[in-house]
């Protein structure tokens, strides 16, 4: 069973580490569950709800996109799937610890 459940948990993080803007039905239809199914695996796993978790991967899709181009910080909020930045900008923070801005200084 435990076999079972890291198998999905590890299927489910592939999946969002390739595209992070997905709902959380389009994860689990993928994955063969229900939507409460996935979040039972995740939450087994990682101890986090599935939001923190799919938050916590576009974080770290966004600080690729901070050190990896140019985009103006307001259009890596959009393609992250932040409908606002200033919203991402304090996510940003409490996730990393310092603003986009700083984050792509360093």
């Amino acid at each position: 069973e435990d076999a079972s459940q890291q198998r999905k948990y590890e299927r489910f993080n592939l999946l969002l580490h390739q595209n992070a803007d997905k709902p959380l039905a389009a994860y689990a239809s993928a994955l063969h569950l229900s939507t409460n199914q996935l979040r039972r695996v995740v939450k087994g796993w990682t101890g986090k709800s599935i939001a923190q978790v799919i938050r916590a991967a576009k974080i770290d899709q966004a600080k690729y996109l901070l050190r990896a181009t140019t985009l103006q910080i307001q259009e890596i909020a959009y393609q992250v799937n932040f409908d606002d930045p200033s919203y991402f900008a304090r996510i940003f923070k409490q996730e990393a610890g310092v603003s986009p801005r700083t984050y792509r200084k360093k």
